[in-house]
């Protein structure tokens, strides 16, 4: 699925909202429809701003487990041990688990199973008052438990702004403020956040609901809080969900140990699986394809991304659409499509992806295999290696199960001695947007100095020019670590611009981030051909 394909779909000529499709780091498909506003009949576009709704839980387990990552949490503390609250009839022994996992009893100011009509709870409250995570206490504090906490799962939207309170907590920052800092800024969602209804920044859709009574559609400006909460209301786009996910399973959010436990079954039935912040769909043998649903009125979103295959699949829309029923569609196609595929004659036998191959004089770069294992714990547990990536050392269990998954990431390359076969470190090449990609690279220190970087990422380089078909090459690095950024000028790719304190990797020793400017490198279809235009051999 790395061509652009003709997926047949259905969609009704009143549909609004946005689409978009990726697999393997490529867009299959990206569409935007309908009005973003529909008094200035301002149309939907690809980089539209769009309301979430409940999707923001999965946001809220990531900053969640962030803290958990930074030995500042525990999913077995006890909410009354980490909250000042006045709790009255609610159980203070309420696990974190058991909110992230919708077992915890707390009751829910607006159960799903009983309560349909969400706009209703703002008839005797103002929405408008509704701007922090505090402003929804009183909607549930001084009610009874649902069950005792561990009891049975059932979805609960308090239990998210309990999370969300406790992220303020213990971060001194406005949860949102948090998310800013710890999801969204690590995985460049630039488009993304928790904005009050009442001042949006630019690009952003209204949402609509249709009133039966006036018989017309009208905004959701006076149906949903002010300002989202833990429990749900950001704001994203069709491009920043593709980074989400990106940046979640290539472990610049958590340590990918954390990541596997989201995805991992904690309750749920067998057609309604849920992890900790996400919906899990089965897609293999003890495998899960993780999804993030949103419905509000005026609001209808979902996002899912299968680890294995890299597809995602986005459907938004800001009618409250079926979102869902599209989403399905779009997978049926797909699977239809790859079918009819398997089924065409070819006059070569398909490739083995593992046999992929690129040379140079000294290196040979492949595929990563699951035993890989050691010689990548051999690097990616050298601190000094890991400096300036986002994330930590990893430990021998840790680098076994990167290796495996490297093993499925069409994204990550091994670079090795090409007369031994010894592997010295990796590159990446990931698709950031239409036939535009992302190249890195992490190198064992022993083997570093020698130009075995250079010699590699030129090699792919070549092969994203002149085989993927790129039209731009961007690289990111920080300004403090030179002998990166000098890498990438001897390779050709030329400054852009430097963003101070974009970044930070690591903590000082009270704990707080340790800010880095960011700089970043790009190279262009044309430069790479002047560049190469004199070579008579491949490099």
């Amino acid at each position: 699925m790395s061509e652009p394909i003709d997926l047949h779909l259905a969609i009704d000529r009143d549909f609004s909202g946005a689409l978009s499709v990726t697999g393997s780091g490529r867009s299959l498909l990206r569409q935007a429809f309908g009005e973003a506003d529909r008094t200035s009949r301002t149309p939907n576009q690809l980089t539209t701003r769009f309301q979430t709704a409940s999707a923001g839980k999965g946001f809220v387990a990531v900053g969640i487990m962030r803290l958990v990552a930074d030995g500042r949490l525990t999913l077995d503390d006890r909410i009354g041990d980490v909250l000042d609250l006045d709790w009255q009839a609610i159980c203070p022994e309420v696990t974190i688990r058991q909110l992230l996992t919708h077992t915890s009893g707390v009751p829910d100011y607006f159960d799903e199973r009983t309560m349909t009509d969400y706009a209703a709870l703002w008839q005797d409250r103002p929405n408008y008052r509704m701007r922090q995570q505090a402003d929804l206490i009183p909607l549930f504090i001084d009610q009874p438990m649902q069950y005792p906490p561990g009891g049975q799962f059932r979805y609960n939207n308090t239990g998210f702004v309990l999370l969300g309170l406790v992220i303020e907590a213990l971060s001194g920052q406005v949860f949102d403020t948090y998310l800013h800092d710890h999801v969204f800024g690590p995985a460049g969602m630039e488009r993304t956040g928790y904005y009050e209804l009442d001042s949006l920044p630019e690009g952003c859709a209204q949402a609509y609901r249709y009133d039966p009574e006036r018989q017309c559609f009208v905004s959701n400006i006076y149906s949903i809080e002010a300002k989202g909460s833990g429990a749900g209301g950001a704001f994203t786009t069709l491009e920043d969900m593709e980074r989400f996910w990106r940046a979640l399973f290539s472990g610049r959010l958590l340590p990918l140990p954390l990541v596997s436990e989201m995805i991992r079954p904690q309750t749920g039935e067998a057609k309604e699986l849920y992890g900790l912040g996400f919906w899990l769909e089965p897609s293999g043998e003890n495998r899960w394809t993780p999804r993030l649903d949103g419905s509000d009125p005026g609001v209808s979103f979902v996002s899912s991304h299968d680890p294995d295959s890299h597809l995602t699949i986005t459907v938004i829309s800001n009618l409250e659409q079926d979102v869902w029923t599209l989403r399905q569609e779009i997978q049926k196609s797909l699977s239809e499509s790859s079918a009819a595929s398997d089924r065409s004659p070819s006059d070569q036998p398909a490739k083995d992806p593992a046999e992929f191959e690129l040379t140079t004089e000294r290196l040979l770069i492949r595929r990563f295999r699951p035993s890989d294992a050691e010689a990548l714990y051999a690097y990616l547990s050298d601190e000094e290696v890991v400096h300036f990536e986002p994330y930590e050392v990893v430990s021998w269990e840790e680098a076994v199960e990167e290796a495996s998954r490297r093993a499925s990431d069409s994204s990550f390359y091994a670079v090795c001695l090409r007369d031994s076969g010894q592997l010295i470190g990796n590159l990446y090449l990931g698709q950031e947007e239409f036939e535009a990609w992302e190249i890195g690279y992490v190198f064992n220190r022993s083997y570093q100095g020698k130009g075995y970087a250079t010699e590699s990422a030129s090699r792919l380089l070549r092969y994203a020019f002149e085989q993927l078909g790129a039209r731009r090459v961007t690289a990111g690095c920080a300004l403090q670590n030179p002998a990166s950024w000098r890498l990438l000028e001897r390779l050709g790719l030329r400054r852009e611009g430097v963003q101070r304190q974009r970044l930070w990797f690591k903590r000082d020793r009270d704990g707080r981030p340790e800010w880095l400017d960011s700089c970043l490198y790009a190279m262009l279809r044309p430069e790479w051909e002047r560049l190469t235009a004199h070579q008579d051999q491949p490099v």
